[in-house]
Formats: structure tokens, C-alpha cells, sequence
């Protein structure tokens, strides 16, 4: 965390700091990402849980 935001690094960064293979990390990081470099947060429902749909920046899918 940096200033109280997530941060990326590569591998090879990370390496470097003698930490193991983030593969849990990019598994949450993949699942976040789209081709088009949008963020994609699950949507809450008025019961307090996830909805199916997802928001993307600039709408629903």
C-alpha cells in the first residue's frame, strides 16, 4: 500500500525483494482486469449482497 492505495509490481520487482510468487495476487489481480483496462467491482444489492451483474467504469454489463 502506498498512501492508503493498492499498488501493482512485477514479478521481477518482487523477486528482488526475496518475497515468493504472488500467483494469489495475480489470480485477484487478473480477475479485476479487463481487455479494455476497466475495473470491474461486484455490484451490491439492497440486501447487502453481491449481485451477478458487475459494474464497470461507465456502466452495467
Amino acid at each position: 500500500m502506498s498512501d492508503g492505495r493498492l499498488v501493482l509490481e512485477s514479478k521481477d520487482e518482487i523477486k528482488k525483494r526475496g518475497m515468493p510468487s504472488p500467483d494469489e495476487g495475480d489470480a485477484v489481480a487478473l480477475c479485476s482486469a479487463s481487455l479494455e483496462g476497466r475495473l470491474w467491482l461486484p455490484t451490491a444489492t439492497l440486501t447487502g449482497g453481491l449481485s451477478t451483474r458487475m459494474r464497470v467504469h461507465g456502466g452495467d454489463v
